[in-house]
């Protein structure tokens, strides 16, 4: 099965709907939810996913976008599991255990998930 990354039109599109709209004109129907969605696309994803709507196939990390920061200036780099700095590397574990658990609410197979 293939998907597309809500990364390529997040940042055009003001909701999940219009995002879900976009790939089904072209005749897309499961995606991966990028690291650029906020909260509340992520919500709008999984309730359009429960009703049969799309098909989420993956959660990238860090999805959603964590509080505080600009979805359309968040890179999933900002935060490295790898990190010298234990302050960062505590984030980075938050952030990606909050991705994994969007990822079992949406019922996704997996996701990217880079140690660096």
């Amino acid at each position: 099965m293939f998907s597309l990354s809500t990364t390529w039109n997040a940042g055009t599109a003001g909701s999940g709907a219009e995002i879900v709209e976009q790939y089904q004109r072209l005749g897309i129907n499961s995606v991966e939810l990028g690291y650029n969605l906020d909260t509340a696309q992520v919500e709008e994803f999984i309730r359009m996913s429960d009703a049969g709507r799309l098909i989420i196939t993956s959660v990238h990390n860090f999805c959603p976008v964590p509080k505080g920061y600009d979805p359309f200036e968040f890179k999933p780099d900002f935060f490295s599991l790898s990190s010298p700095k234990e302050s960062q590397r505590q984030q980075a574990v938050a952030f990606t255990l909050r991705s994994l658990k969007t990822a079992v609410r949406a019922r996704a197979h997996g996701g990217p998930l880079r140690p660096d």
